[in-house]
C-alpha cells in the first residue's frame, strides 16, 4: 500500500465533469529516493479524450487542492483495471507505473 498521501476524493470533485473515473497514487519519487508523488490515473469522457493535458489537470488541481494533494504526474487511461469486485485495482495501477518508471530509468 502507498503511503503517499492521495486524496482521492478531492480530487474526484475537481474533475468529476470531465473524467469518467480517476484515481491517485503514491509513486516513487525519482529525485528523492524513500520519498513517494502523487500520480493521477485518469480516464477521461470520450468528447474529452486528446482534449485534457496533464498540464490542464496539474494547473486544476493547483488551483483547488492544497499543495500536497496536487499530482506530479498525470497518466490517462483507456481503460482503468477493476478487480473481481468491480473496485479499482488500486494495487496494479501503482505497479504498471513503477514498471514504467524503471524501464525509462528514472528509479531502480
Amino acid at each position: 500500500m502507498s503511503s503517499a498521501l492521495a486524496p482521492r476524493t478531492d480530487f474526484y470533485d475537481v474533475w468529476h465533469k470531465f473524467i469518467t473515473s480517476g484515481d491517485t497514487e503514491g509513486v516513487p519519487d525519482s529525485k528523492k529516493p524513500g520519498s513517494e508523488r502523487i500520480m493521477a490515473f485518469i480516464r477521461p469522457m470520450d468528447e474529452y479524450k486528446g482534449k485534457l493535458t496533464a498540464e490542464d489537470i496539474i494547473a486544476t488541481c493547483k488551483e483547488h487542492l492544497p499543495a500536497y494533494a496536487v499530482p506530479k504526474y498525470v497518466e490517462f487511461k483507456d481503460d482503468l483495471p477493476i478487480t473481481v469486485t468491480m473496485k479499482l485495482f488500486k494495487k496494479e495501477l501503482r505497479e504498471e507505473a513503477i514498471a514504467k518508471m524503471k524501464e525509462r530509468g528514472e528509479i531502480e
